[in-house]
This record gives C-alpha cells, sequence and structure tokens, in this order.
C-alpha cells in the first residue's frame, strides 16, 4: 500500500514577536525605533506640508511654508526631528567603528584586507550608495524614456527631483568622518561638543552680524556634526 503523500505546512509569515526574538542583543532598539521614526517623519512633512506645485515657467517647486503660514514654526519644535536621526546614526556609526578597530586588531596584517577604517568606511557608505544607485538608474532610464518620446525631461522639472539626495550627501559626509571625529571623542570627550557649540555661535556671529553669507554653510555642517558627536555618548 503506497504512503500517504505529506503534505508541507504553509509558514506563516513571522509576527513581530519573532521578529523582536531575532533582533541581535547588542542592537540598541531604542536607537533604531528613534531613527526609522525620524525618517517617517521627515517624510510626511515633505508630503504633507511642502507646498509642491508647478510655478509660472513651468518648473517644478517645493518652497517651505513655514515662513508663510502664521504659527506653522511651532511644529517645527516637535517635527523637527533631522538632529534626532544624526544623534541615532552617531550611536550606530561608533558601535561599527569599534567593532572595525577591534577586527582590524585581532587580524594578522598579511591577512588583513582593508580593515580598520577602510573596510569601515566602504561597509557604512556602500549602504548609503546602493540605494542611491537604484534610484539614479531608474532616473536615467526615465529620462531616456522621455527623451526617446519627446516627452518633459525629468531635469525640466526643476531641482526638486534631486532633494531626496541632498540628506544622503550631509549624512555620507559625517559617516566619513567618524575615524576622525571618534578620535576626538575618545580625547576630548565633552570638549568636542564645546568646541562644536562655539563653532557654531561664531560661524552666526559672523554671517548675522557682517554679512559673511558662506558661513551659513559651515553653520550647517557645524549643527550636523554636533548631533551625531551626541550619539557617541549614548554608549
Amino acid at each position: 500500500m503506497a504512503a500517504p503523500l505529506s503534505v508541507p505546512a504553509l509558514r506563516s509569515p513571522p509576527c513581530w514577536r519573532s521578529l523582536v526574538d531575532a533582533t541581535p542583543a547588542s542592537r540598541d532598539r531604542v536607537v533604531d525605533a528613534l531613527r526609522a521614526l525620524s525618517i517617517v517623519v521627515v517624510v510626511l512633512w515633505h508630503w504633507v506640508l511642502s507646498v509642491t506645485h508647478w510655478n509660472a515657467s513651468g518648473r517644478l517647486v517645493m518652497p517651505n511654508p513655514v515662513g508663510d503660514v502664521p504659527f506653522l514654526w511651532l511644529a517645527t519644535w516637535v517635527l523637527q526631528v533631522m538632529p534626532l536621526f544624526f544623534v541615532g546614526g552617531g550611536v550606530a556609526n561608533l558601535a561599527a567603528w569599534e567593532r572595525a578597530r577591534e577586527r582590524a586588531n585581532v587580524e594578522d596584517a598579511t591577512q588583513r584586507r582593508g580593515g580598520g577604517a577602510g573596510a569601515f568606511l566602504r561597509a557604512r557608505l556602500s549602504r548609503l550608495g546602493r540605494p542611491v544607485g537604484v534610484f539614479l538608474a531608474v532616473g536615467a532610464a526615465a529620462e531616456a524614456v522621455a527623451r526617446a518620446f519627446g516627452a518633459p525631461s525629468l531635469l525640466d522639472w526643476g531641482i526638486v527631483v534631486l532633494v531626496p539626495l541632498w540628506f544622503l550627501t550631509a549624512y555620507g559626509a559625517v559617516v566619513a568622518l567618524v575615524p576622525l571625529t571618534a578620535a576626538v571623542h575618545r580625547r576630548g570627550g565633552a570638549l568636542t561638543l564645546v568646541a562644536l557649540g562655539a563653532g557654531v555661535v561664531l560661524a552666526d556671529l559672523g554671517r548675522f552680524r557682517f554679512g559673511i553669507e558662506w558661513l551659513g554653510l559651515a553653520t550647517t555642517a557645524f549643527v550636523w556634526v554636533f548631533a551625531h558627536q551626541l550619539g557617541y555618548f549614548w554608549r
């Protein structure tokens, strides 16, 4: 008599509890939650509160409504979460940098393959670069199709199509500085924050008091590094 056929049981999709149990104990779930929350708020802010429209010249523009809508600036005290993302990034990047240094220290010099800073930067920046590569590839394909059929170019819409990349550029620059900022953190501790804060104040003083406009970029850079550096104190 033939043996009955066995039907494999269907696997149910993983529930949130199994995902939590599978999370390594070394991960800080609070930091992960804060980073995810900040990104969600940023996306919703751009979708809901940005007045994206076609201007009179036919270009797609996305002005910031904060300066035009009364009291909307109050919402930025709650929704201005970019610094929070940089703080969470500081926690994660310092942990990754310490692991990279440990691996570089235990490996034999003849067997090492770009350990330390090189391995760290390749790993961290590639995680940012892969999605950007997909974004640019899709955009390039859409641009080619548009030109082939005589449709308006994506770039004709204006710089707004590249807006998502400014944040990745800024964050990538801060990540690239981690070997340096981590070393400064080990040696200077809280004095590093004092120095960065002083840089913000002096740059703004030069900009608003003496009209040196390019110092606004310096202020922005100091603030990004300051927020990222705060994450180092989480560990």
